[in-house]
């Protein structure tokens, strides 16, 4: 009986590892240092985690990349102490002019960061967070108080990170 259990234990552990492998819960996140432009079109929200025009503003950019295919849904979350709140631009990146709100950053040193697990078994943000943070110190920067989230279609999630001089 005894052996029964550890044995189905032994099972089930070996059968999570497996799927957690498969759905590249192992892989790395992938950090690289470049200068880049960007702008941003969208909307910022300084709301409760609950609130639904987060989701709202999400679904209404997620529209604009596909009337665009050029355009890419972006998320900008800027680090907050609460725990209750959030503040993130919603929108998509574009080389076309938008008639919409937009944040412009150009020549900015960014540790951009790829992400290639399933969401299941993403690494937390804040994991991500800290990685980018080592990364940066070790090429004598800091991270600025924002990330940039670019979604796709595809489970890949790239994230830059604005870094600065130390």
């Amino acid at each position: 009986m005894k052996a029964a259990v550890i044995f189905s234990s032994g099972a089930i552990a070996l059968i999570a590892l497996l799927v957690y492998y498969l759905l590249g819960g192992f892989n790395p996140v992938a950090f690289t240092l470049e200068i880049d432009d960007i702008t941003i079109y969208g909307r910022l929200i300084e709301s409760e985690y609950e609130d639904p025009q987060l989701e709202e503003q999400f679904l209404a950019a997620k529209k604009l990349t596909k009337d665009n295919g050029q355009n890419k849904l972006v998320v900008v979350d800027y680090f907050l102490d609460s725990k209750d709140s959030v503040k993130q631009f919603i929108g998509v990146a574009s080389k076309e002019t938008l008639d919409l709100p937009s944040l412009v950053l150009t020549e900015v040193t960014f540790i951009k960061g790829v992400i290639t697990a399933h969401p299941y078994v993403r690494p937390h943000p804040l994991k991500v967070r800290e990685l980018a943070t080592d990364f940066a110190f070790e090429n004598s920067l800091d991270l600025d108080a924002f990330s940039i989230e670019f979604y796709s279609p595809s489970e890949e999630i790239n994230v830059w990170f604005p870094g600065k001089a130390l």
